[in-house]
């Protein structure tokens, strides 16, 4: 046989044998996805969370930071992005759910964030926490996002003078917001106590900003934002993604950025606004680089804020008929919130770590002190094996299963 022919077989082989393992890859790691997470799992999960959220509210409107549940001891540290984080996680849950026992608990949340904020002469507000000697942009941006959720989802039965007084709060945590805009199209990280800005730019604050100005100009009536909200998401893309990654493939500057701009990008790519079709691709280029490159099914720390960034682009692909990646990114949150659902204590799914610590199962938690509900129920851990119950990780796991149920189910 001639030597040409013998390379045009081996060439054929070759090719073959490429082909039957892309589809056997392929066919595996959708085979994989053998993990089945229920609508009804889901919904006890998030009634569970609720319940922890509103167990550690304070009175005064901010939560309990982190809960030590098996040594029953408080953390007196505190994080002012997390507690407005906590608020924007109810009023997300409410906008879900219309559960009117809700409303209150915000409520009292959205004063605590106006009592502990001040004014500049330009209208600007801004949040100055307790305890703390300087402000994070991201709690302004938190505090905002509560307002527009809460807005959006209870507008319609609010008095006139509630109506124009939330409004009036809103639009002044979101001049600050906007005012706080670096040369490069980035945000100033932190302020002063008299509300002016400066700092680094941090790739969480920009994230957070940025979903902010994105849903304030879609939803609550700021369109002369559209322009400039596309240029903050180039230059956040630019800067914290394409730079970052050339930089370090798995950077924790895009990690930071990760779920907070992949949540704003799917607003963009569905706003109906001209050349926004870009932002759908960076969602799911982002997603793909979570799963891939990032290997968040792999880790052994709580990855519920990554699943908020991998279901937002499971959105926009499933919107694209892009079935190759909406399956890749349904089966990879199956597998996330499945497994992160056995860190929550009193779910049915609670791994050996939470139900050894009773004598019958982890419901024995619901009455150990006295007969009343502990403030542990439905709290997430961590980590598989730590018993610490931080606010801000319910809260976004929480959020995190709202879009499993809006999305998948």
């Amino acid at each position: 046989m001639p030597r040409s022919s013998k390379l045009i077989i081996v060439g054929i082989l070759l090719v073959g044998i490429a082909l039957f393992v892309g589809i056997r890859y392929e066919t595996t790691a959708i085979a994989e996805c053998d993990v089945s997470v229920s609508k009804e799992m889901l919904q006890e999960s998030l009634a569970l969370g609720t319940g922890f959220i509103l167990a550690n509210q304070k009175p005064a409107g901010n939560f309990e930071y982190e809960y030590d549940w098996i040594n029953k001891t408080y953390n007196p540290e505190d994080n002012s992005v997390r507690q407005a984080g906590a608020l924007w996680g109810l009023a997300l849950i409410y906008a879900h759910t219309r559960d009117a026992k809700l409303l209150e608990p915000i409520e009292r949340g959205l004063a605590f964030f106006e009592r502990y904020s001040k004014v500049r002469t330009d209208g600007a507000r801004y949040v100055i926490y307790p305890g703390e000697t300087d402000g994070s942009l991201g709690t302004v941006a938190l505090a905002a996002l509560a307002h527009i959720e809460y807005l959006n989802a209870h507008e319609a039965d609010l008095s006139e003078e509630a109506l124009t007084h939330q409004k009036d709060l809103l639009d002044g945590y979101l001049r600050f917001i906007s005012t706080a805009v670096t040369r490069d199209k980035l945000f100033a990280g932190s302020y002063d106590m008299n509300g002016i800005s400066g700092g680094r730019p941090s790739s969480y604050s920009d994230g957070e900003s940025l979903l902010t100005l994105v849903k304030a100009a879609r939803y609550r009536g700021y369109p002369q934002w559209e322009q400039q909200v596309k240029e903050l998401a180039n230059a956040g893309y630019a800067i914290n993604v394409k730079q970052a990654l050339k930089d370090d493939p798995d950077s924790d500057t895009t990690k930071g950025y990760y779920q907070w701009s992949s949540m704003a990008y799917r607003e963009l790519a569905e706003s109906g606004w001209d050349d926004t079709e870009k932002y759908g691709e960076y969602a799911i280029d982002l997603a793909d680089w979570m799963i891939d490159t990032h290997k968040v099914l792999t880790r052994t720390r709580n990855t519920g804020y990554a699943f908020e960034g991998i279901l937002s682009a499971y959105a926009v692909a499933n919107d694209r008929g892009d079935k190759k990646h909406a399956q890749k990114f349904r089966c990879a949150a199956e597998t996330g919130l499945s497994k992160l659902t056995s860190w929550q204590l009193g779910n049915p799914a609670a791994n050996t770590f939470i139900t050894s610590q009773f004598e019958e199962d982890s419901k024995a938690l619901a009455t150990a002190s006295g007969g009343a509900p502990s403030k542990a129920w439905g709290g997430i851990q961590n980590a598989a094996n730590e018993p610490l119950l931080r606010i801000d990780v319910t809260q976004h796991q929480m959020h995190a299963v709202i879009f499993a149920l809006e999305e998948i189910f």
